[in-house]
């Protein structure tokens, strides 16, 4: 549908600087160009009179033109009738077509001002219909009712914000509609997720509790088991408290941080993980400090949940790579994580930072997540005005984030990341 919206900020500012609105001197135009009209057609109507009393042969003709003259034309008056008494007669004889002349006179002029009034508003007049039927549709529950706007004065300033507004309802109801979707999508797969587990912790945990003939082994055995089912049941609820936080309308902290320092706790952070899955961690960073503007904890949620990924997924490539690199000219910096583990199918390239979506080889139940770790990576990579991408084929999967120095700089990040 094409968008009949347009701005209209300068209209505000122009119509708040006004004494006059722009609707009050168009009523005031309207209404002085239809005065000076109607008495144009007053005397119009007056002439055609006259001009047909003198053709019909009629006295008003010479009544009018004596009732115009000077005082001393009064005067040839009583004269020519012989004394006073004989012109008072004259004129009490005119007087009732005088009155009547004065009234019919009255009424053209009224008419004649309503009809030109009414010519020159009716454009004003269709836009307030169009405004009061719009209002009514969109009353009756039409959201996608948009009026038409026309003119630049405070009619169509009203049809302007009108859909403005409409178009923020309707915004907010397409949001609701789409939260409660993904709402019902966590539900699903929270419930389904967390049930699997839940049941073997349950179940091995009642196997030891009931079976006093388990060896200690066996027992050791099962109760590795459970605490190994139980910390996944931890992860998918961190992973749920975590995203229900970042989806939220954050109020980001940023400070000054020194990235290249902050990565390199990061990497350390994950040192036992790296050792437990036997991979290997090449990091290649630039020697020189890299500043940027940032808020360290949500950044930290970012990037830990990137080499998560990496870890999960990369076991079988035994090897992680991480670069950093800045781009003094651009104004940003750029981190890679490459992992050499199974390959994304082109199918999920495309989803696989959508919230909850797993892709096949993430849904067995040693990898499985939440489905809403990559999605917190990118919610955090947009709050700080950044961009994150991913590819995946033979040469490893490659995720890269790139981010502005500052939120100034942030018209430097490219649309796509090479």
């Amino acid at each position: 549908m094409h968008s009949l919206l347009r701005p209209y900020g300068e209209w505000d500012i122009r119509l708040k600087n006004s004494r006059w609105t722009r609707f009050q001197k168009d009523m005031f135009l309207y209404s002085l160009t239809s005065m000076i009209l109607s008495v144009f057609t007053v005397m119009a109507f007056l002439a055609i009179v006259v001009l047909i009393l003198r053709i019909t042969g009629g006295d008003e003709p010479q009544l009018l033109q004596n009732a115009s003259l000077s005082n001393s034309s009064s005067e040839n008056i009583i004269q020519n009738y012989g004394n006073q008494v004989v012109a008072v007669n004259y004129l009490q004889k005119y007087i009732p077509f005088l009155i009547l002349l004065i009234v019919a006179a009255t009424l053209v002029g009224i008419g004649s001002f309503l009809i030109y009034f009414q010519m020159f508003t009716r454009k004003t007049a269709l836009c307030v219909h169009e405004i009061s039927a719009g209002i009514d549709e969109i009353a009756a529950g039409d959201l996608y009712k948009e009026i038409l706007v026309s003119g630049n004065d405070e009619i169509a300033n009203i049809a302007e914000k009108l859909n403005s507004m409409t178009a923020e309802i309707r915004q907010l109801i397409e949001s609701e509609h789409q939260y409660e979707q993904e709402k019902d999508t966590l539900i699903t797969n929270v419930a389904h997720d967390l049930r699997t587990p839940l049941t073997s912790v349950i179940g091995y945990l009642d196997l030891v509790r009931r079976n006093n003939q388990l060896s200690m082994e066996d027992k050791q055995k099962y109760v590795n088991v459970a605490y190994d089912k139980a910390k996944r049941l931890e992860k998918l609820i961190e992973d749920l408290f975590e995203f229900t936080k970042v989806g939220a309308e954050l109020q980001i902290h940023p400070v000054e941080i020194d990235f290249k320092r902050f990565m390199e706790q990061m990497v350390e952070e994950f040192y036992p993980s790296f050792e437990a899955e036997g991979l290997e961690c090449q990091c290649v960073m630039d020697d020189e400090d890299i500043m940027i503007v940032a808020d360290g904890d949500l950044l930290a949620r970012g990037v830990s949940n990137l080499i998560s990924n990496s870890v999960k997924y990369g076991k079988d490539g035994k090897l992680i790579k991480i670069r950093l690199k800045k781009d003094e000219a651009k104004r940003q910096v750029s981190l890679e994580i490459i992992n050499y583990g199974k390959i994304i199918a082109p199918e999920d390239i495309d989803h696989i930072f959508d919230k909850f979506y797993r892709g096949e080889a993430s849904r067995s139940t040693e990898t499985g997540g939440s489905g809403l770790g990559l999605a917190i990576a990118k919610k955090v990579v947009q709050l700080h005005h950044g961009v994150i991408s991913v590819k995946s084929d033979y040469h490893g999967t490659s995720f890269k984030m790139v981010l502005p120095f500052s939120k100034e700089d942030a018209s430097s990040i490219e649309e796509e990341v090479e």
